[in-house]
């Protein structure tokens, strides 16, 4: 059974209709769905004597015909009874969303399929009409006559101005066409005047040859001024040209929208049957696609719970090794205060006494590797944030220049006894 072309959104775009007329519609047979598959079909998804069920409203029913309430009450049994039994003969509406008639009208698929058996919309609705997204309500179908005629108002307007567009370039083809003899005119003229009067010119007086110049330079500036005016009018020929094309681009596009919004294509979709089992499958897929996704996710989680204990040890790590850094640092403080304390002893040798000069050389000698060592110490405190074991054996050169100091103190105290023993 041929069914109408599903939209990207999951609707279908429906078409107008002519009202149902048994002389403009086949027999039903069962080749073309007729009414015995649509009723297996309902009774299998609904249940036995429930085949319209999913459609049926019993509140809705019992408030829209008081009539039948009157008579058999609003028992939601009975009320479908009545439905299935007088209710479908009679137009009369499942639910709020479901109008036969505006059903029937939109979709001439169906009516090439079922005709005047108006059970059978019901039941097309039931089993395929909703899940498809097909409209099936007065003012659904009111909306979409009006649509229709807007789209057919505005390619008749843009049909109408295309119409002008072409008679102005009737109008500028003839300007175009008088400007062109104009030119092919003046063009003659100067010709004619080349190889007539002027042929001459050699043998006329000055007098005549000044007349003969401003002829000819009358000449060249009608033949200019034509040319520019047969090049203008070309131009705005080809102008108006362009404006022609576009005008038909848009009429085509326009034409094209009305197609899309329009177009019905039957044979499209399969038999009920094969479009229950292709959504059955693509909710399986959907399904499966799913619980991979889900499986990614865990994963995912998993991975990222690990990164985070892992940042969170590199955390605890960087922070021991920023505690050694710091307490480097305070021995590396301690080692300044030293270096100083003996550069300040060494200046005051070097300032009482003379005779110790050499050795006070030897001294300098000993604070500047002293100083040399505090420089190394200081690098080795920065390479300490990035490598711990450098640090330490900063510590170990910081701890070989304060006995190297200490050793320059005695040296030191050592020559102030030798010059004690000179006194």
């Amino acid at each position: 059974m041929a069914t109408a072309t599903m939209l990207a959104t999951g609707f279908v775009t429906p078409v107008m209709a002519a009202p149902l007329a048994q002389s403009e519609v086949p027999t039903i047979t069962e080749e073309n769905g007729g009414a015995m598959h649509l009723r297996i079909a309902a009774v299998t998804k609904f249940g036995s004597n429930k085949g319209l069920a999913g459609i049926f409203d019993p509140e809705f029913y019992a408030k829209t015909y008081p009539d039948v309430v009157a008579v058999l009450g609003s028992r939601p049994s009975v009320l479908y009874k009545h439905f299935i039994t007088y209710g479908i003969k009679e137009y009369r509406k499942p639910n709020a969303d479901f109008n036969v008639l505006a059903y029937a009208k939109m979709y001439p698929d169906l009516i090439a399929a079922f005709g005047d058996n108006i059970e059978l919309y019901y039941y097309h609705y039931a089993l395929y009409g909703k899940a498809e997204g097909r409209l099936a309500t007065n003012e659904a179908f009111a909306a979409f006559a009006e649509a229709l005629k807007k789209k057919n108002a505005t390619i008749a307007s843009l049909s109408a101005e295309k119409t002008t567009l072409e008679g102005e370039v009737t109008t500028l083809q003839t300007t175009a066409t008088e400007k062109a003899e104009l030119y092919t005119a003046a063009n003659t003229a100067l010709t004619d005047f080349t190889n007539g009067d002027y042929a001459d010119y050699d043998n006329k007086t000055d007098e005549e040859k000044a007349e003969l110049d401003a002829k000819k330079a009358e000449l060249q500036s009608a033949l200019t001024t034509a040319l520019a005016d047969k090049n203008s009018a070309e131009e705005a020929v080809t102008n108006k040209q362009a404006e022609v094309t576009a005008k038909e681009g848009e009429i085509t596009r326009a034409g094209t929208a009305k197609t899309n919004a329009l177009a019905v294509e039957d044979g499209k979709i399969a038999a009920a049957e094969s479009t229950k089992s292709a959504k059955e499958n693509a909710k399986n897929s959907a399904e499966t696609e799913l619980q991979t996704a889900q499986s990614e996710f865990d994963s995912a989680k998993s991975d990222a719970e690990s990164a985070q204990s892992d940042l969170e040890q590199a955390t605890m790590r960087a922070n021991a090794a920023y505690l050694d850094v710091i307490a480097k640092e305070s021995e590396k403080r301690s080692a300044d205060e030293k270096v100083d304390t003996l550069t300040q002893q060494t200046a005051a040798a070097e300032a009482n006494k003379e005779e110790a000069a050499q050795k006070a050389s030897e001294t300098a000698q000993i604070l500047y590797d002293a100083n040399e060592m505090k420089n190394d110490a200081v690098h080795a405190q920065q390479v300490a944030q990035y490598d711990v074991d450098t640090a330490e054996l900063l510590m170990q050169g910081a701890q070989n220049a304060l006995d190297t100091a200490e050793e320059a103190d005695e040296t030191v105290s050592a020559a102030e006894d030798a010059q004690a023993d000179r006194n």
